[in-house]
């Protein structure tokens, strides 16, 4: 069993993170496209209307979708209660947002009316994602995520690239975001279903939904407290420095987030089914979370070294000029960011083990946390914030580091050593690249340019540290796994080979 599931995780993150490869790079060309053709205002309407959606959403999911993957056992009565309960609970929520809407948008102390209809429109969404998580949490317990990582690249590219940007390009403004991401929730319903024609017929009897409600209850009630704690900058922005100050900060974090996202959510959609999977063998749990934890915060910490030594390049290439103003909040928030992500690991072992009365204690320590450094910091305007939110997720890694120590019994050294080598990484690439952009815009020279030639000393940066004996973990995992003799033959004459063969050399050298 054990080795079933190990074949099936490595392939599930071979093609998770090949989908985010592709993802990734088609939402950059569309960042790119659609951040010159709206304005910083519009999408500050869109990020406070993606507030009371997100807060309704908490309430319309419930957690069921994760119920479907954890449960040990899955019976079609399982199914069909959630079917059940998400429908209901999705429309209800949609009626109360959309009867709700203009009472919702007074929390702000500029509400704009044009902020109604999107609102009640967005809302849709509620009941299509609701229906949708009951297909795609099947085929994420069946660990098929071949299909959800190609799922998701068609969908997002019909929907923002081939919607959201002819909309846009047709003078469609904050508009073009609404259909675009209608259009892709109604794809994937359609896609997705497809794949999996469950039952839609409701069930009767309060057997049937006492356990989903049980763990999903729990689970959404975390979820709602961290939505509490991850956009209370959202909103006291909106609230205090308005729509444009909003768009500058939600821009900037959107793109320094993009990659990390699709990074982070290609390693959880494969590990959290795979340690639902092994849930009562604390010693397996504990060696995938060290190794996982391991991966995951040396791939992220390294790149956000990038992003704050090559934060000028960056927003000039990505957002534009107007957006320059918003560097050093960039810089700060790619100092912190990564730690969010890194912590958000031990949360899925929570999930998955349903560990919940521990994490929700937690969650609520840590919103009462985030509350108290935003409050002293926000008179620092966009930058205090941003360091309110940096200092935060290192809280927040700690917090979880204390739950692991409890929960598998990882002593909360052993922790701190497995953190070490990304660490190391992020102040070499930070520092690198940092002193290459200076001398290079010292120079005169194009943003471009510049950007193109950081990316060199990053890459010649890695090259050099991943030799190094700290990081001979990763090492091993890019030889056996990434590079593995399984994908090589797939490519087997193909100019890629000789690419792949230098970097298998150098990396085991």
């Amino acid at each position: 069993m054990l080795q079933n599931l190990r074949h099936k995780t490595i392939n599930g993150l071979k093609w998770s993170y090949l989908a985010t490869l592709v993802s990734a790079l088609i939402q950059l060309a569309y960042t790119i496209v659609i951040n010159r053709l709206l304005t910083p205002t519009e999408f500050g309407m869109i990020a406070m209307a993606n507030v009371v959606l997100r807060f309704g959403s908490y309430f319309s999911q419930m957690g069921l979708g994760a119920a479907l993957v954890q449960k040990k056992e899955l019976k079609q009565t399982d199914i069909r209660a959630t079917f059940t309960l998400a429908l209901l609970f999705s429309i209800i929520i949609y009626v109360g947002i959309y009867v709700l809407a203009p009472f919702l948008i007074k929390i702000f102390d500029q509400p704009k009316p044009e902020l109604i209809p999107i609102i009640r429109l967005l809302g849709i969404t509620f009941i299509i994602n609701g229906v949708t998580a009951i297909s795609q949490n099947i085929l994420r317990r069946n660990m098929a995520i071949k299909a959800l990582a190609m799922t998701e690249v068609v969908t997002y590219f019909l929907g923002y690239v081939c919607v959201g940007i002819g909309l846009a390009w047709y003078g469609f403004g904050v508009w073009s975001i609404v259909f675009a991401g209608i259009t892709q929730s109604a794809i994937n319903l359609i896609a997705l279903y497809r794949m999996v024609r469950h039952s839609i017929v409701p069930i009767i009897g309060f057997q049937f939904y006492k356990p989903i409600l049980n763990y999903g209850s729990k689970l959404s009630m975390i979820s709602f407290l961290e939505f509490i704690k991850t956009n209370l900058d959202t909103m006291l922005i909106g609230k205090t420095l308005g729509f444009y100050q909003l768009g500058l900060y939600n821009r900037v974090m959107f793109s320094l987030r993009l990659p990390l996202v699709q990074i982070n959510a290609s390693l959880t959609r494969v590990i959290f089914p795979a340690l639902s999977a092994i849930q009562n063998d604390l010693k397996k749990l504990s060696e995938v979370y060290l190794k996982s934890t391991l991966l995951l915060s040396c791939i992220i910490l390294t790149f956000t070294g990038f992003c704050l030594g090559s934060a000028r390049e960056i927003i000039q290439v990505l957002l534009g000029q107007q957006y320059l103003e918003a560097i050093h909040v960039f810089q700060v928030l790619a100092f912190g960011v990564g730690f969010q992500f890194i912590g958000s690991l031990a949360g899925v072992v929570c999930d998955a083990t349903a560990y919940l009365k521990p994490k929700t204690v937690f969650t609520l320590i840590h919103l009462i946390t985030v509350i108290i450094l935003i409050w002293s910091l926000k008179t620092w305007g966009l930058i205090g914030i941003a360091w309110a939110m940096a200092i935060n997720n290192i809280i927040k890694t700690i917090g979880f580091s204390i739950l692991m120590k409890r929960l598998l019994k990882i002593p909360f050294r052993t922790q701190v050593k497995n953190l070490m080598p990304a660490l190391f990484n992020f102040t070499i690439i930070a520092s690198g690249v940092s002193i290459s952009s200076y001398l290079f815009n010292q120079l005169g020279w194009h943003f471009l340019l510049i950007l193109i030639l950081n990316i060199c000393v990053f890459l010649i940066l890695g090259v050099s540290i991943i030799r190094q004996k700290y990081n001979e973990p990763v090492r091993n995992f890019i030889s056996e796994k990434i590079l593995s003799q399984h994908l090589i033959n797939k490519i087997q004459g193909s100019p890629v080979m000789n690419i792949l063969n230098f970097l298998k050399f150098r990396v085991a050298k």
